[in-house]
């Protein structure tokens, strides 16, 4: 057993588990923002383009792994030169992925009537409001896979006190504040706007 080797996991480990709990936290009041604040029909689209982003995070999950690791092994070689042309190459897959995603969105139809009721699926206003939650999501994918792949690269760098603050500012920022005052404070419906 080794204190000094316990207090660098906690120093390396801490932030990190602190920043996946106001992430998943931020998920989670969002869900019950949308469930409290809109309608079950809004709902039901909402959670079913939530299932189908979640079909993307592969790609998010994967690159931003890759990331940490070989960013890791450049500075265990002594070459962190090599370590930007990582993040250029993490930034054309993610506009790579971003096309692909963008593409499957465009003919989610299939997807949507495997997650949704025949007669939901023929309820034109749920198709609407589905299509408009891809689009955010598509939004929200693009920048999350940028994230990620930094959060990896901050991590290889032992940086978790950033990554700590970039997932709160990413998720709070831009997913729960806006969900809050649009759909809370302003009762938006995003077939409206």
């Amino acid at each position: 057993w080794s204190w000094s080797f316990f207090k660098q996991c906690v120093d390396v480990g801490m932030p990190n588990a602190i920043g996946c709990f106001c992430l998943m936290t931020g998920w989670s009041l969002c869900y019950q923002l949308l469930a409290l604040h809109t309608s079950s029909l809004m709902f039901t689209a909402y959670s079913i383009s939530f299932t189908i982003f979640n079909v993307m995070f592969f790609v998010m999950d994967g690159m931003s792994k890759a990331v940490g690791t070989l960013c890791s092994n450049f500075i265990g070689a002594e070459q962190p030169a090599l370590m930007r042309s990582v993040l250029k190459q993490s930034c054309r897959l993610t506009f790579f992925f971003a096309i692909f995603f963008l593409v499957f969105l465009l003919f989610s139809n299939p997807m949507i009537r495997f997650f949704s009721s025949e007669d939901l699926f023929e309820n034109p206003l749920f198709k609407q409001q589905t299509f408009v939650f891809l689009a955010w999501y598509w939004v929200i994918f693009v920048l999350d896979t940028l994230r990620f792949c930094a959060q990896y690269f901050m991590f290889a760098l032992t940086k978790t006190k950033v990554v700590l603050i970039f997932n709160v500012v990413f998720y709070w920022g831009l997913i729960i504040v806006p969900t809050y005052y649009f759909v809370v404070k302003l009762k938006w419906n995003p077939i409206i706007y």
